[in-house]
C-alpha cells in the first residue's frame, strides 16, 4: 500500500508516471491519504483491475490526475473518498486523453466541479461500472480555430448511476448496448 506520501506540490503523493509510452497496472493494493493526489499520469497508460484509491487530496484529480495524452482503463477496484478543491475528486482528465470504465466503483468523492469524473473528452462506459458521483463533461475551445469540442459519454452496456442528479450529458448519452 502507498499511504500518506507527501512530496512536492507539483508531483503526486502516491504514484507519478511522467515517461511517455509507460504503463501503470494496478491489480490490488491501496493508494490512500496522500496530500498531493493519489496517481499522476502524463503521456502514459493506466489499467486498474482491482485495488483501492481512497482518501487522497489535491487541487485537481485527487484520486487520479491525467495531465496529458494518457489512456486510462478502469476494469475494477474502487475510487472513493478523494477530495479535490477544484476539479475531479475521483478522476481529472485533461488534454488529449481517453478513459474507458468497464467496471469498478466510483463513489464518495468530492470536488467543486465533477466529484466523480471531470473531463473535456469522451468517456466510454461498458461492462457494469457503478458511479455514484457526478460526471462533468466540459467543452473545450480550440484556440487556433473557433471549433468547440463537446465531449460525450458512450454507454456500451449496463450503467448503475446513483448520483443525486443525472447530468444533461448523461441523459443524452450515446447508447450502443
Amino acid at each position: 500500500a502507498i499511504r500518506e506520501s507527501n512530496v512536492t506540490d507539483t508531483e503526486a503523493g502516491g504514484i507519478t508516471q511522467h515517461i511517455g509510452a509507460s504503463t501503470v497496472v494496478i491489480n490490488g493494493g491501496t493508494v490512500s491519504n496522500n496530500t498531493v493526489g493519489g496517481i499522476n499520469l502524463y503521456d502514459s497508460s493506466m489499467t486498474m483491475e482491482d485495488g483501492l484509491i481512497d482518501g487522497n487530496k489535491a487541487t485537481n484529480g485527487a484520486g487520479i490526475y491525467d495531465g496529458s495524452s494518457s489512456s486510462i482503463r478502469i476494469n475494477g477496484g474502487t475510487i472513493s473518498n478523494n477530495n479535490a478543491s477544484n476539479n475531479g475528486g475521483g478522476i481529472f482528465i485533461a488534454y488529449d486523453s481517453s478513459i474507458s470504465i468497464q467496471g469498478g466503483t466510483i463513489s464518495g468523492n468530492t470536488a467543486t466541479y465533477g466529484a466523480g469524473i471531470m473531463t473535456s473528452h469522451d468517456v466510454t462506459l461498458a461492462g457494469q461500472p457503478t458511479i455514484a458521483d457526478q460526471i462533468l463533461l466540459a467543452a473545450t475551445l480550440f484556440e487556433e480555430t473557433t471549433t468547440v469540442n463537446y465531449p460525450k459519454i458512450n454507454v456500451k452496456s449496463t450503467l448503475t448511476y446513483s448520483g443525486t442528479t443525472i447530468p444533461v450529458a448523461l441523459a443524452n448519452a450515446v447508447h450502443d448496448a
